[in-house]
């Protein structure tokens, strides 16, 4: 029969790291946390091999003293925590004092580290074990992590990692949590020999396009709405319809600040944004829940991703009715276009109004037309060119900064023939050009999405019609954003887009 003894300590660091580190994302949550904790500024990122090489982490914040670096990575040990009702208290990521002690078991180590009043100091740590502590002059404040060989003693563990593009999905996952947090903090971010991407300090919704338009698509409304109950208060954004799959979506729950996993929420919020989005339709989401410490309990998962509410129904309600009052003020919106319309289209020069990103009015013998941003183009362009063509220099708007594309198809013959429909662009090299003039149309058109669609559409046949105009009579228009209609509950684009099937 087996005796029963003590564990040694490295294993129990190990043991406890496969709570805390399962993964590569959980090691870069980890030290992420442990930046904003040290308040930095700016963070520096480095990733290898999906976290499984190298994690590389540069910070400029308060650094850790020469003589607590061991202390740092030992289990246990924190500076968060004076007692237990510190736990219901909490205004930091990190307070178990685990994370640093679970990563150095199960990889190589090496942290450089400066306080403002010191000359720095370095660590090495090998798979639990302690093999360097000396001063290290350093020029700047902050630490720094290297990370290499992520489970390299730990075999077992290894084996379940998933693929690297599995793993760098769910790294990018939490990066983009911090990133739209943290607005405030500059981060630059680089994936094996990549270039940098830099996120500069920026607003909330700023930040959130950046995150968001990974295509460059800016070109549709972001909705938000802010709510408050009993203390309880909700900072919340979301995107249109982007595709009949969630897959992809990027779709965040944040409670004081730390990203959490809650699959009731989720659903909920999938739910009550359904009449929004459209049957069978996803978008992006992001919502901040700002809850009084002593209302929740963190320290339920050792990743800290889950969380009990005090108050679930206080939590509930604000998230739905601040929803559906969202809906609300999206109709008004649509109204306050219209009025404007009727205004403006009584002076024959304005011919066109922009509702919002996706739906612009305009109005033809007595009729109003409803003409989505992907068609207002060609409409306008098609009127355009049946008065005027080709143009003369007159009638073209130059560029005061030149728009590039990229390019590597378009003849010169052919870029050529595009100044007739006012389009100059100039090739720099084999795969780029740049555009330095576009018709002057007098509307306020995107120049990207013009110089996209001139370079795949125009030719030398100035008649041919561009569009296949799509009609509305404006007392239709007018009843489908009618507050007194008992049949419509709410107007917003994915009604109108129905319009249009």
């Amino acid at each position: 029969m087996q005796k029963i003894g003590f564990l040694p300590e490295h294993l129990i660091d190990q043991i406890k790291a496969g709570e805390v580190i399962e993964r590569p994302s959980n090691l870069i949550k980890e030290l992420l946390e442990n930046s904003i904790d040290a308040k930095s500024s700016e963070i520096f990122l480095h990733i290898k091999e999906a976290g499984m090489g190298l994690v590389q982490l540069e910070d400029n914040g308060t650094g850790i003293e020469f003589e607590e670096l061991p202390m740092a990575f030992t289990r246990h040990a924190t500076s968060k925590l004076k007692d237990y009702e510190d736990l219901y208290r909490l205004h930091t990521f990190g307070f178990r004092g685990e994370a640093l002690a679970s990563i150095s078991s199960v990889s190589r180590v090496t942290c450089y580290s400066k306080t403002k009043n010191q000359k720095g100091g370095k660590i090495v740590i090998h798979g639990g074990h302690h093999l360097e502590h000396q001063i290290h002059p350093l020029q700047t404040q902050g630490t720094s992590f290297y990370i290499k060989d992520l489970f390299y003693n730990t075999p077992a563990r290894l084996k379940f990692v998933k693929s690297h593009s599995s793993e760098k999905k769910q790294i990018q996952k939490i990066i983009n949590s911090f990133l739209l947090c943290h607005p405030h903090v500059r981060f630059n971010i680089r994936w094996d020999e990549d270039q940098v991407k830099q996120y500069p300090e920026n607003n909330l919704e700023k930040r959130i396009r950046q995150i968001w338009d990974n295509k460059n698509n800016n070109n549709y409304d972001i909705i938000s709405f802010e709510q408050e109950f009993e203390g309880h208060k909700i900072n919340a954004f979301y995107s249109p319809a982007m595709g009949k799959s969630n897959n992809n979506k990027l779709q965040y729950l944040f409670v004081n600040q730390r990203l959490i996993e809650d699959r009731r929420l989720h659903s909920q919020i999938l739910k009550t944004l359904a009449p929004y989005w459209g049957e069978g339709q996803f978008g992006h989401y992001l919502f901040f829940l700002d809850i009084p410490t002593d209302q929740i309990d963190v320290n339920v998962h050792p990743q800290k991703t889950f969380i009990k509410f005090l108050k679930d129904s206080v939590v509930y309600s604000l998230i739905v009715n601040g929803i559906k009052s969202s809906f609300h003020k999206n109709e008004i919106k649509l109204q306050q276009g219209l009025q404007k319309f009727d205004k403006q289209s009584k002076d024959e020069s304005k011919e066109v109004i922009k509702i919002n990103n996706k739906f612009w009015l305009t109005q033809k013998e007595h009729k109003t037309y409803l003409i989505k941003s992907t068609q207002i183009i060609p409409y306008f362009l098609k009127r355009y060119y049946e008065k005027n063509f080709p143009l003369s220099n007159e009638q073209c708007l130059p560029l005061l900064i030149g728009q590039p594309f990229e390019d590597r198809i378009t003849d010169n013959k052919r870029l050529q023939e595009l100044k007739d429909y006012g389009f100059d662009f100039e090739r720099i090299d084999q795969e780029h050009i740049i555009l330095r003039t576009i018709p002057d149309l007098g509307i306020p058109l995107n120049y990207n999405d013009l110089g996209k669609w001139a370079l795949k559409n125009l030719n030398n046949s100035p008649h041919e019609d561009f569009i296949i105009e799509t009609p509305l009579e404006g007392q239709l228009l007018m009843s489908l954003i009618d507050k007194d209609a008992a049949w419509v509950k709410v107007v917003n684009e994915n009604d109108l887009e129905q319009l249009f099937v």
